[in-house]
């Protein structure tokens, strides 16, 4: 079943999971699609309150960050600094491990997310092989595009896996190749965002200090801070892509 938000009806529904959203067919009404990208659970109508049937898309990497999001979020509230939980001296390594352990769940989903894409998307595909430098320069011999059927779709694939995903001016130009979308809402967000990466890796390799080895700053309201901006980025693509995928849709 699916609830309208607008006029508070119910409609009977079936869903199709793709890598990127859910396109939802209301029964009744088969000339309508509705395209949701951040559907996260599904239940079975026919299924007794007893024993209903969730099936949560543990597979999608939206929803896979946005648990991360949540997750870190109440370990924060509850075990950083100025928190209610115990662990009351351990609070400043909490800290940095909770915006570390997001940052991590930032890159899976810009990783997975443009890996599935591209892999669905042959227009995408297309536009990396034309215009991203290294992509467009690599040669293969004959033999090798008569032996491999796959070849091009598989060096595309195991370039974007070879890619690091903190690299944020890298990530911001293989999704504009790809898909023609602007992946930072703001220039002051895409600042505070390479801020925040710089100070994970000051995490990572000096305990949090900088290269001078002065402590910095990593208090709760700071990582709250720095972990919702890469919420609001990590939404924006997502939204950012929707869109262009339902825009590539209507010109076909």
């Amino acid at each position: 079943m699916i609830d309208c938000d607008n006029c508070g009806k119910r409609y009977d529904a079936t869903v199709k999971k793709t890598p990127y959203r859910y396109e939802v067919t209301l029964v009744d009404y088969q000339n309508v699609e509705v395209f949701s990208s951040e559907l996260t659970e599904l239940s079975d109508s026919h299924a007794t309150s007893s024993c209903q049937n969730n099936v949560r898309a543990t597979d999608d990497p939206l929803f896979e960050f946005l648990s991360s999001y949540n997750h870190m979020t109440e370990v924060l509230h509850t075990y950083g600094i100025g928190g209610s939980g115990l662990l009351k001296s351990s609070a400043p390594e909490i800290n940095k491990l909770a915006l570390s352990g997001l940052i991590s769940a930032m890159e899976a989903y810009l990783a997975n997310t443009l890996m599935a894409l591209v892999a669905e998307e042959i227009g995408a595909t297309e536009n990396l092989l034309l215009k991203e430098e290294k992509l467009s320069s690599q040669k293969i011999t004959l033999f090798e595009a008569w032996n491999e059927s796959l070849t091009i779709e598989r060096r595309v694939q195991n370039y974007l896996r070879d890619q690091i995903y903190h690299r944020l001016g890298k990530v911001e130009q293989l999704y504009e190749i790809a898909f023609n979308i602007q992946v930072f809402p703001s220039v002051e967000l895409k600042e505070r965002l390479h801020r925040a990466v710089a100070l994970r890796h000051d995490i990572v390799h000096r305990n949090g200090r900088n290269l001078q080895g002065k402590e910095q700053e990593f208090s709760s309201n700071a990582v709250l801070a720095m972990m919702r901006d890469i919420h609001d980025f990590v939404m924006h693509v997502n939204n950012q892509l929707f869109k262009a995928l339902i825009d590539a849709q209507r010109d076909e």
